[in-house]
């Protein structure tokens, strides 16, 4: 009894991590830049000094960076045609700050994975549970992500910036991520873009809890 409640902990307390880096991990992708710099419309008028095709590579660049992809100086390089920086200090310092939020969930995600992944073969292999040791974890975590997750979707409808602003403040220093209008960050990612992903990541987050319900529902 006690084994088959520790498998059973350590599965649910791994699956958050795992529901939160696969979401994570599919929007931090070109796509979601050209997704959403088609339905908002972005154009060469925006980007007069550069064009909405460098734009696009510029964004690209950012999700890239935040990633890891690219060295950590990459954005300070960035110069325009006049060898301007596109970048100031304080978007770059934000953008490390970024990059180090994504890189920890990315990494708690990874660990998560592996050793749910672990403990389910293991297990399995002696023949410690059955499958149906998975209904309890699964249930309980996604049913408390469905409610919290359609609780914050309920305050972005209703109020995006007090959300955008709170969920800075919990994961930012006060006074680094706020911008001014004709700062590249902000032209890159305008307020509106981010409305749009708030609600494509709860939505995306609320239909992969269902699906991994109807899934265990099923075992």
């Amino acid at each position: 009894m006690l084994l088959k409640s520790t498998i059973s902990s350590v599965i649910g307390l791994c699956l958050p991590g795992i529901i939160i880096g696969f979401i994570l991990w599919v929007f931090l992708k070109p796509w979601i830049i050209d997704l959403e710099y088609s339905r908002l419309q972005m154009s060469d008028n925006m980007f007069v000094d550069m064009g909405i095709k460098n734009a696009r590579i510029i964004a690209i660049d950012c999700v890239d960076y935040v990633l890891g992809n690219t060295t950590d100086n990459y954005l300070a390089k960035l110069t325009d045609d006049k060898g301007q920086n596109m970048f100031n200090p304080r978007e770059i310092k934000h953008m490390k700050d970024v990059r180090n939020v994504v890189k920890s969930i990315l990494l708690w995600s990874k660990w998560s994975f592996w050793i749910a992944l672990i403990v389910i073969c293991v297990s399995f292999y002696f023949k410690w549970v059955s499958l149906s040791i998975l209904r309890s974890p699964v249930n309980l975590v996604n049913w408390t992500f469905i409610i919290v997750i359609f609780t914050v979707l309920i305050y972005i409808l209703l109020n995006f910036n007090s959300f955008f602003t709170t969920f800075h403040e919990l994961l930012f220093e006060d006074g680094t991520w706020t911008f001014a209008s004709t700062d590249m960050l902000i032209r890159l990612f305008p307020l509106k873009f981010w409305f749009d992903i708030a609600i494509y990541i709860t939505l995306a987050i609320l239909t992969e809890c269902a699906i991994l319900l109807m899934i265990v529902k099923r075992i």
